[in-house]
């Protein structure tokens, strides 16, 4: 297989790498998402649940309640602005799971269909949350280079830093 991700001098540079990071953090995003399902679960159930969200490179750690999430998943968009950053980017990524959740089942779909030996592709559109739609373009993926992607992301561990919300800094869209 080819290693050369991203692929550089290539307009899918950019979504490449927002690719390998969201597949090499992909247990980390896993751990959220079921964390946030188990603390509105608790939360129902009159039961106490905490999740500690901790992103190490970027020195942010919070614990949440089970009370603390429902409140944070449920917050307006448009006052989003006015509560901290780090339960802006945990809101962010609660608000883009079913985006992450795609592009982890297409992982699996492309294992599927290279072992069978048939086609697959899908279309990648990174959250605008996130990423500047001038550089992280909407583009089609096929199956080789899902895998190829898939491989440098889970044993080079490349680009592991999480993104930040793109308003946090306007001059610096990653």
């Amino acid at each position: 297989m080819n290693l050369e991700y991203p692929r550089y001098d290539n307009q899918k540079y950019y979504t490449d790498k927002y690719l390998i990071h969201i597949l090499s953090n992909q247990l980390f995003y896993e751990k959220i998402f079921s964390s946030i399902d188990k603390a509105l679960q608790y939360f129902n159930q009159c039961k106490d649940y905490f999740f500690v969200f901790d992103l190490p490179f970027y020195h942010i750690k919070k614990r949440y309640s089970g009370k603390d999430i429902k409140t944070l998943v449920n917050t307006n968009l448009n006052s989003i602005r006015r509560i901290n950053k780090i339960d802006q980017l945990f809101f962010f990524i609660y608000k883009n799971r079913f985006f992450y959740k795609k592009i982890f089942d297409s992982i699996e779909k492309a294992k599927t269909n290279y072992k069978n030996v048939t086609q697959y592709a899908i279309s990648v559109e990174p959250p605008p949350d996130f990423y500047d739609r001038n550089k992280y373009l909407k583009l089609n993926y096929e199956l080789k280079e899902l895998l190829e992607i898939y491989e440098v992301a889970v044993k080079g561990k490349k680009n592991n830093n999480f993104p930040i919300p793109i308003f946090w800094n306007k001059k610096n869209n990653m």
